[in-house]
């Protein structure tokens, strides 16, 4: 760093100066000032450098990365990105070899699959028969004659004007036959 040798630099002229007065009283300023600027650099830089470290830890990246990027001050150009929840990549709006850049809101979208939900429109006239906890069964096409248990999660606090229906989500357990997006029926479990 450019501190010790102004440090030294400016030491040696103080010396110099007041032990014989071999050196000019404004060639030891000019030192003093130059010692002080260096050490203004080196705390800008080093809150730059924590600043800099702040954001990687930030962004996910694992502290034996941070280290060897300290430690080498080479960046690597692969990157692993990491998921702070479990789940399932549904989308992926990045390629392999592009240049992502910090500006991208998101590269992929992963969702927990565990639970799904279906979502239904239940007639205003029916409402009367569906409760939070009431049990439903779901049926769909790629499933042929197999249904699944579902249970009424939420109801919805408004009735569509458009279809005087009450959207209503059925929370199911995944299954292999299941998949987002799929359309589906819901009818209530008379069992």
């Amino acid at each position: 760093m450019l501190v010790k040798p102004s440090q030294d630099a400016y030491e040696r002229a103080k010396k110099l100066y007041d032990e014989s007065k071999g050196i000019a009283l404004t060639e030891v300023e000019k030192r003093q000032i130059d010692f002080e600027a260096a050490k203004s650099a080196a705390v800008v830089a080093e809150s730059a450098a924590k600043s800099a470290l702040d954001k990687l830890r930030l962004m996910g990246m694992e502290q034996a990365s941070i280290e060897q990027l300290v430690k080498s001050g080479e960046i690597d150009s692969r990157y692993s990105v990491r998921s702070p929840i479990d789940g399932t990549m549904t989308e992926s709006l990045v390629t392999q070899g592009e240049l992502v850049k910090p500006n991208r809101e998101r590269l992929v979208v992963l969702a927990d699959l565990s639970t799904l939900w279906v979502l239904a429109d239940v007639p205003e006239t029916r409402l009367k028969e569906v409760k939070v906890g009431s049990k439903a069964n779901i049926s769909v096409a790629a499933a042929g004659e197999r249904t699944f248990s579902g249970t009424v999660a939420r109801i919805g606090v408004a009735v569509n004007p458009a279809t005087r229906s009450i959207p209503v989500r059925i929370e199911i357990k995944s299954d292999e036959a299941l998949k987002p997006g799929m359309f589906a029926q819901a009818d209530d479990d008379n069992d």
